[in-house]
Order: structure tokens, then sequence, then C-alpha cells
């Protein structure tokens, strides 16, 4: 095993937009979906949370805190293989770690690969349900769903409002900031009922490999009509999509479509606890976004 670098060799700084095509190195060299707009994206919403490890002015390492209030989002640990098993993946964390306990953070939150999971345990951090990452390209027959009484696309500022109070009872976290951001790349899907108030809504982004289908907020009914729309809508491109292994009825609409599960992530958390309301968190927003 390769021994651990020595603490001057190695540099931790804050992100930069320069170092964007070189995590998108680490990106690609791990196999994962993020696009420049989604390191970008980080960049706006929480600069000084992005990090990056150094050797020798290389960089081999990334790392982004997002904080929401007491709550933080820690994300996108990236370690070139080179570069693995010398204790920079545990300071990257450590450092994000740092860094939302100075920002006044009380709990800090995050989805854990097999890989990565080691390290958050033993950093202090603790399970809390497991999701399944189904990954394809939808072409089978998923059984329609009864269609919800009002299905309207979002794409005004003031309808935006309802959503965020919607994802912050399913959340019991403030993400504003997330969602106006999301919302403005890709405007929701939106089902209300007789009342006119608002049930369920579901997005989308576009990924390098595949799109990546969440956050579903809302009822089981209207979010099993709106995976089934969505799964549609992308008959023959590649999706992926992070449910929870609970919500077999989700799982079920994904299977049909000729899905597969290509791995299981664990949610996690060190500090306070806090956890989704189970009757409104449907569908992930993505293991870099919560």
């Amino acid at each position: 095993m390769p021994a651990p670098l020595p603490d001057g060799q190695l540099i931790i700084r804050r992100m930069t937009a320069a170092d964007v095509p070189l995590a998108m190195q680490l990106t690609i060299q791990a196999g994962w979906n993020q696009l420049p707009g989604d390191w970008l994206r980080m960049l706006d919403l929480e600069p000084d949370g992005c990090l990056v490890a150094e050797v020798d002015g290389t960089l081999v390492g990334t790392t982004v805190c997002c904080t929401f209030a007491e709550i933080a989002w820690l994300a996108l640990v990236l370690v070139d293989t080179a570069f693995r098993e010398r204790g920079i993946g545990r300071r990257l964390v450590a450092a994000g770690l740092q860094y939302a306990e100075d920002s006044g953070v009380r709990t800090v939150r995050l989805d854990a690969t097999p890989l990565g999971r080691p390290v958050y345990e033993r950093l202090g951090f603790r399970p809390q349900f497991e999701l399944s990452r189904w990954g394809g390209t939808p072409s089978g027959s998923a059984v329609e769903q009864m269609r919800p009484r009002g299905v309207v696309e979002a794409s005004h500022a003031a309808e935006f409002e309802p959503l965020f109070a919607l994802e912050r009872l399913a959340t019991r976290t403030n993400r504003k900031k997330l969602l106006q951001r999301l919302f403005a790349e890709s405007p929701p899907v939106v089902v209300t009922g007789s009342n006119g108030l608002v049930e369920s809504f579901l997005t989308r982004r576009p990924g390098r490999l595949s799109t990546q289908i969440g956050p579903g907020i809302g009822s089981r009914e209207s979010c099993q009509w709106l995976l089934w729309r969505e799964l549609n809508a992308y008959r023959g491109q590649p999706v992926i999509i992070d449910i929870p292994v609970d919500r077999t009825d989700l799982n079920t609409i994904a299977q049909q479509a000729g899905l597969t599960v290509q791995r299981t992530l664990l949610r996690m958390y060190r500090g306070g606890s806090i956890l989704e309301n189970p009757e409104m968190f449907q569908i992930s927003s993505g293991a870099e976004l919560g």
C-alpha cells in the first residue's frame, strides 16, 4: 500500500473556474456523469466550499461542501487513481467538514459509494438509508400510471415558491438556492390537485453520460405518474435515477422501463440527525446534490 503523503507535499485550496477542466478529467476517469456546468453550478452556489487537492502543483482531488443554513451536503469527492490510498480523500473530506463547522453547520450529509463508505465511517458518518441508482435506456413497457388532475410546466419564478416550500417539507432542509438554479436550467413538471395546490414536481438535468432524473418530490401517486411520463419522454436515451430502496412502486416502474440497478448508494450523516419525510421524498437529486 502506498505511504500517506507528508503534510507539506499536499496542498488543499479553494477551487476556481480554471480548475474545472482538470476536475472533469477526474470525473471522466471515475466514470461519473458530471458536465463542466455541474462544477460551475457548485462554484456559483458555494465558492468557498469547493476545494481541490494539489501535489507538486498538479490537481489530484476534489470535494465540495454546499451549505443550507445549519445543514450541509458533501459531495464530488474524487481522487486521481494514481494517488489513491494515500490519505488524500480523507484529508479532502476533513477539509470539507472543517468548512462546514466554520460555517456554523450542525449536520453534514452525503451519499456514499461502496468505495467511499469506509472513509466516511472513520470520520464519524452514520448510515441512514439506501438508494438504488437505476440506469440504462428506457425501452420497456412500464405500466401507464393514472394521469393526475392538473399537469403544468412551471417556468416563472413566482410559480417556483410553492415548490420550494414542498421540497422543504420533504427534505427538512431549505434548499431554495439550489432549486432556483436547477429550475432555471430545466423547468420542472408540476402536478396540482383539485384545490389548485401543488402535489408534486419532477425535474431533470443533462449529464456527460446520461440524463439525471430528479429531484422528484410530493405524493406517491402523482410521482409515479411523473416518473412514468419522464421515462417515456426519454425512451431510447440513457438516463439515471436515484430512488430510495423502500420506494417499491417507483423502483418497479424503473425496472419495467428496462433500467437496471447500477449501484447502491448509502445516505449518511454526521452531527445532528435529520431525515427526509418518507411520504414526500421520492426521487433524489443525485449523489452530488442529495
